[in-house]
């Protein structure tokens, strides 16, 4: 068994799980995301283990929405459902390991040193809603 944690649920922690786990040669893997997060991780999960010609054991237990208020919970389900549209979207398009790569280097919005030159040349960040801030543990400092 190998139990895997990432920080964020990304397209790009999916991919390097794959590797890791070709590197020790498992062949099982759990993950524990968020109740929230459940849904779009078990899709890119489940769309980047299928690229590999390697059989995998993919085992998802979700842990509670701890410490988050119902409006914040109700907020990050809005996020999240926009997301794995977006996700099982990208996985029609994207049929490869190679074709994942060069997605997240080349024109995903997080990854793509374009983008981060942009935020980071940005006079604002992008508008986040308070209760996503929130959420994360952000916009509550004053």
């Amino acid at each position: 068994m190998f139990l895997v944690g990432c920080k964020g649920v990304t397209t790009a922690c999916g991919r390097k799980c794959v590797h890791v786990l070709r590197a020790i040669h498992r062949p099982t893997l759990h993950y524990s995301p968020s109740q929230f997060h459940m849904a779009r991780t078990q899709a890119i999960f489940d769309w980047i283990f299928k690229l590999d010609t390697k059989k995998y054991e993919l085992y998802f237990l979700s842990s509670p929405n701890v410490g988050l208020s119902n409006e914040a919970v109700q907020a990050r389900n809005t996020k999240e459902r926009s997301s794995l549209e977006k996700v099982k979207t990208y996985a029609t398009m994207y049929r490869s390991m190679g074709a994942v790569w060069a997605f997240l280097h080349e024109k995903h919005a997080l990854y793509t040193a374009e983008a981060l030159v942009k935020r980071a040349e940005a006079k604002t960040a992008p508008e986040t809603p308070e209760l996503i801030k929130k959420s994360y543990g952000g916009g509550s400092r004053k």
